[in-house]
């Protein structure tokens, strides 16, 4: 009997404390909680899965764009150099830094 008494005097403080009076909804309103408790952990397990994807994918773009920068850099380093091994436009490149240094 007392185990019973302990048992009644829970639900009566649980029912007080929410609102509701009978039993069976008072079961539906914690299974519809724990339903949507469980709803909401694989939502955010499916954002965080998404998210994982588009930081990798990040990732991957950045490098590439790391990597055309450097050619790019690269192809101009190549363009300066042809155009000094040009004797003629050695002489023009040093004519213009003397006139620069010069003014």
């Amino acid at each position: 009997m007392k185990k019973n008494a302990k048992i009644e005097l829970a639900f009566q403080r649980i029912r007080a404390s929410v609102g509701i009076s009978d039993a069976q909804q008072l079961v539906e309103k914690f299974v519809k909680r724990e339903e949507t408790y469980s709803e909401l952990l694989t939502s955010i397990s499916n954002h965080e899965k998404q998210l994982e994807f588009a930081n990798a994918k990040k990732e991957k773009l950045q490098a590439k764009v790391a990597a055309l920068r450097e050619k790019q850099a690269s192809a101009q380093k190549k363009k300066v150099e042809r155009k000094v091994s040009d004797p003629e436009e050695k002489k023009v490149i040093n004519g213009n830094e003397l006139f620069k240094i010069n003014l």
